[in-house]
């Protein structure tokens, strides 16, 4: 499927030229960083209600699988960084809003399975962060970004 292709096929290929590389430039102290971003949904813990959504977070949850796979260990080749935003907006379209309201609305409700939209340049942000703080590595949800832009 496409989602194959571009998403788990693509991040394969890259986690596995990185890692190589890595691997000849013996830095298990300070490995490169592989930040890939999936989304908020691949965290249910329920089936997508669609075939197509199933299938775009089965490409997420393979890519994330393997990133957890070659970046746990502490000779790991790779530290992987996993963000798992729900939808990402910017001011610049600001016609996003339509959809994105009913999101946040959700999420500050308490509804379990909906989390807040992210900004993008609050993801881009959090991302430079990553790259320039070692120590973090893992699944990191809308909270943890905006832990990251808090200095937390």
């Amino acid at each position: 499927s496409t989602y194959d292709k571009v998403t788990r096929q693509s991040a394969f290929s890259v986690m596995e030229a990185l890692a190589s590389q890595s691997v000849g430039a013996n830095n298990s102290s300070n490995p490169p960083v592989f930040i890939f971003i999936s989304a908020a949904e691949a965290g249910w813990k329920v089936d997508p209600p669609v075939d197509w959504l199933r299938r775009y977070l089965l490409a997420k949850r393979q890519v994330e699988t393997k990133i957890l796979s070659l970046t746990t260990s502490t000779t790991a080749p790779l530290r992987g960084v996993i963000f798992r935003p729900s939808l990402i907006w910017t001011w610049d379209r600001p016609q996003a809003l339509l959809s994105v309201i009913p999101f946040y609305l959700a999420n500050k409700i308490g509804i379990s399975f909906i989390d807040r939209p992210v900004t993008l340049e609050s993801l881009v942000q959090s991302m430079v962060i990553v790259i320039e703080n070692q120590n973090v590595s893992g699944i990191q949800r809308y909270v943890d970004i905006d832990n990251l832009l808090a200095g937390k």
